[in-house]
């Protein structure tokens, strides 16, 4: 049995650190069983005592394995009996540190990511998606499970009416029946709708903005009011919406900071940021919806080519 000690002081049972995400690990709901701190750590290049750290405000052992317990949810013990593991923890959820950087008139947020050229970034992101939106969407949802959806719906302020039809079931059925070379036009429509809702989720997940925000730019639905198919604005609507939780949850959760900086540089280089205030507390509702308008078309654009 592992050894643990009570922390004095404790902290609250639903602690969350400054500037932090959460991610799932031990494979029960996200991640792997083999995920350990060392394997967290070294994958957003972080040292292990400062992650523990970071989560516990300890890095005494006793007190590291009470926490592991009683808020990681941890149960298998290491092989020496002494510690717990990640393995099967529920609900399994640690947190990482969210770096802050400003760029232009974008306040950046991500975890630490792996060390990279931001120019080298920005070509590899602009050449993965030149391959296709299909050869890119059909591997979303290898990294974005159902653990990830649900994080987003809390994450984006979603209503739960928002919910209906977007497990991962029906979100993979959405794809496959849009995702061949030729559909025919309803299914085209819906296409566009999510290519649309990802480029724009992808932008307001990066931002780490929310559903009332979107709202209050108009750009949380985007009305097709088709003559063809007058009967169908809510399929085109719950397709809008399934790309922009897709795309929210990928800038939101997936992608880490050198990729955003890399987005943000591409994006906002082509849109020209000249004509916007240079203070964001001057920017009206207008100029936030200009910002994201053209932001996500540059992103159908040069990300989304087919």
């Amino acid at each position: 049995m592992p050894i643990e000690k009570t922390p004095k002081p404790e902290l609250t049972k639903n602690y969350v650190p400054d500037d932090s995400a959460p991610i799932y690990v031990g494979g029960r709901k996200g991640g792997k069983p083999t995920d350990s701190w060392e394997t967290v750590a070294s994958a957003y290049r972080m040292n292990v005592m400062d992650l523990i750290k970071f989560n516990f405000k300890t890095v005494n052992s006793d007190e590291v394995n009470w926490y592991l317990r009683t808020r990681v949810g941890c149960r298998v013990a290491s092989g020496s009996g002494n510690n717990w593991t990640f393995r099967d923890a529920d609900p399994g959820m640690i947190y990482i540190p969210q770096l802050k950087i400003r760029f232009g008139h974008t306040v950046i947020e991500g975890n630490p990511g792996i060390q990279v050229d931001w120019e080298q970034k920005a070509k590899e992101l602009e050449k993965m998606y030149d391959s296709g939106i299909w050869s890119v969407t059909g591997k979303i949802l290898d990294v974005v499970g159902a653990s990830d959806l649900a994080l987003t719906f809390a994450e984006i302020g979603m209503p739960l009416s928002w919910g209906v039809g977007m497990s991962v079931a029906s979100v993979a059925s959405l794809l496959m029946a849009i995702g061949a070379p030729h559909v025919d036009a309803w299914n085209n429509i819906r296409k566009q709708q999510v290519l649309w809702g990802y480029s724009y989720g992808v932008l307001f997940g990066a931002d780490k903005k929310k559903l009332d925000f979107m709202q209050s730019l108009g750009l949380d639905r985007r009305p097709i009011n088709s003559p063809n198919y007058p009967a169908q604005e809510k399929a085109f609507q719950e397709a809008y919406r399934v790309g922009l939780v897709l795309g929210y949850s990928i800038g939101r959760r997936k992608m880490n900071l050198p990729q955003k900086k890399a987005l943000f540089i591409m994006l906002q280089n082509a849109i020209g940021m000249n004509r916007f205030p240079q203070e964001l507390a001057d920017w009206t509702v207008a100029d936030w919806r200009t910002y994201y308008i053209e932001g996500a078309r540059e992103f159908r654009k040069r990300m989304l080519k087919r």
